[in-house]
């Protein structure tokens, strides 16, 4: 279930904010019908962040961000909306743990990678931001959404990637 935050200040802009977020941890989806008169609006999509890597493993990418400030609308016509969760701890049996994508009606923003793990037999993967490297480099963020995740030639992880940087890199060794 998506839960719907609404809030108002129609003084001098006329805004209206509507924030749609994960009342649990498991992605899900709603709708919003556009109000007469709003023929655009000003969107940001952000997907669920990656998952980290166990023992010392690298650290999960952000999920994507996209933006549009005119994204176009018509009144009274309904949209998808999907909030995307966040993704779970990597290990030895569970080598995935990519963020859920988010979307608003086709604008879509990519899950954040998933960090290495200890054994380095699942390196960090790529995503909206990547996942951090142990031993490796870090996974691919996705352009325009986020960026790479941090390179470790250590025994310790590096930072998974953000939107606005890429992912650190370990000065120390574990």
């Amino acid at each position: 279930q998506a839960e719907v935050v609404k809030s108002a200040d129609l003084g001098s802009g006329g805004t209206v904010t509507y924030t749609f977020t994960l009342d649990d941890n498991t992605t899900a989806t709603t709708t919003w019908t556009a109000p007469a008169g709003v023929t655009s609006i000003d969107l940001a999509v952000v997907a669920g962040g990656g998952g980290g890597g166990e023992l010392s493993g690298g650290g999960g990418g952000a999920g994507g961000l996209r933006q549009d400030a005119s994204y176009t609308v018509v009144p009274g016509t309904t949209y998808d909306i999907q909030v995307g969760a966040g993704g779970p701890g990597t290990n030895w049996t569970s080598k995935d743990g990519y963020g859920g994508n988010s979307y608003f009606d086709s604008f879509e923003s990519i899950g954040g990678g998933s960090g290495a793990g200890h054994g380095n037999d699942y390196g960090p993967r790529t995503g909206g931001s990547g996942g951090g490297g142990r031993n490796s480099a870090g996974g691919a963020g996705t352009a325009g959404q986020g960026n790479a995740g941090g390179t470790s030639g250590a025994n310790i992880g590096a930072g998974g990637g953000g939107a606005g940087t890429v992912g650190a890199n370990p000065t120390g060794t574990d």
